[in-house]
């Protein structure tokens, strides 16, 4: 009941939880075998149904973009859902150029993963 009584905050555009739900336990084995991606779509629907509706993943935490993207799937599904949030991070290995084609393609790489064609955010971070 908590998070239902967050006051959102604005981000650019955006109105955001201000408690946000990394994923990042997706890419470091966390999680563990014998939990599926339809298991953490199912908790993530609890959080967002729940009022914690900000979700954060990265390139590089293993299936969090997929996730995200199945996440978004279903939770649209369901009109009376409120709409969330999904922050995203491209993280470049040291060798890779900074250039707007590669910047291009790792956009273009998530919104694969994310089943989507926006990305709310997109975080660069590097070494």
């Amino acid at each position: 009941e908590m998070a239902k009584k967050l006051e959102t905050r604005k981000v650019g555009n955006l109105d955001i939880c201000p408690m946000v739900n990394g994923l990042w336990q997706l890419g470091n084995g966390s999680v563990g075998d014998s939990v599926t991606n339809d298991d953490i779509v199912n908790a993530m629907l609890d959080h967002s149904n729940a009022g914690l509706f900000t979700f954060d993943g990265a390139d590089h935490y293993g299936d969090a973009e997929i996730v995200m993207g199945l996440h978004k799937i279903r939770n649209e599904s369901d009109m009376n859902r409120k709409r969330c949030i999904y922050f995203t991070k491209w993280v470049p290995d040291m060798d890779i150029e900074i250039s707007y084609k590669n910047t291009e393609n790792a956009i273009d790489y998530a919104l694969k993963r994310m089943k989507t064609n926006q990305l709310d955010m997109l975080q660069f971070h590097w070494w």
